[in-house]
C-alpha cells in the first residue's frame, strides 16, 4: 500500500473495501470457527466415533460414518446421509457406548397369572443366555422389574437385558420370536384392543 501511495494509486479506497471484506469474513468464518472448536472437543472427550449409533439433538439419528473437525456424517436406518455441522449439536445421546440395553414390555391378558408369566420369560431369557449364538450377545443375565402398568386391555411386564453395542435389536427380536412360540405353547393370551359398536 505504501508503494501504491508513492506511485499516486488512491489508497484510501483500498483500505475501505479490505475492512468490509475482513468483517464479512469474519461473520462468514464465526460458523465455520465454531464447527471446528465443537468438532475438536468431540473428539477430545470421545463422546462418539465412527460406527457408533448416536441420536443428536436435530432429532436425527444413525450409524456415524464419518467424523472431521467440522461435521459428522450420520447414516438413518432408511439409508439417508446425514451431514451435521459440529456447531449445530447441543445434545448427543450415545446408543452404543461402552454396551447397549433391551428395555422389553410383554402385555398379557388380565386372566393370565402373572408370577407364572413373569417366570416364563426368566426361563426364556436364561435359555437365550446358554444360546451359542445369542448368549455371547448378553452381557448379564435379564433383570426382571416386574408389572410396570395396568393398560386398558393388558397386564404390562417389563425387563432389562444388558448387550454388547449394538446387539440390543438382535436379541429383542430372537426373544419376542421365542416368547411368542412359548406363549402359543402354553395358552398365554397376548390380548389386542376390542372395540364394541352399539346400534
Amino acid at each position: 500500500l505504501m508503494i501504491l501511495d508513492q506511485l499516486g494509486v488512491p489508497v484510501g479506497p483500498l483500505l475501505g473495501g479490505a475492512a468490509v471484506m475482513g468483517l464479512a469474513v469474519a461473520f462468514g468464518a464465526q460458523n465455520l470457527v465454531k464447527d471446528c472448536f465443537t468438532g475438536f472437543m468431540v473428539l477430545l472427550e470421545d463422546q462418539y466415533a465412527v460406527n457408533d449409533i448416536i441420536k443428536v439433538n436435530t432429532g436425527l439419528g444413525g450409524k456415524v460414518e464419518k467424523i472431521t473437525l467440522r461435521m459428522t456424517v450420520l447414516r438413518d436406518s432408511s439409508g439417508t446421509a446425514h451431514f451435521i455441522p459440529h456447531g449445530t449439536i447441543s445434545t448427543v445421546s450415545n446408543l452404543s457406548h461402552g454396551w447397549s440395553r433391551v428395555a422389553l414390555e410383554v402385555g398379557v391378558d388380565y386372566g393370565e397369572d402373572i408370577d407364572e408369566v413373569m417366570e416364563v420369560i426368566r426361563q426364556l431369557c436364561a435359555e437365550l443366555r446358554r444360546d451359542a449364538t445369542f448368549g455371547p450377545l448378553m452381557l448379564e443375565e435379564a433383570e426382571m422389574l416386574g408389572v410396570d402398568q395396568f393398560a386398558d386391555s393388558a397386564v404390562i411386564i417389563k425387563f432389562l437385558i444388558r448387550t454388547k453395542p449394538q446387539e440390543q435389536w438382535r436379541v429383542k427380536r430372537e426373544l419376542l420370536r421365542r416368547i411368542k412360540h412359548r406363549f402359543d405353547e402354553l395358552g398365554i393370551r397376548i390380548p389386542f384392543p376390542h372395540r364394541a359398536i352399539h346400534d
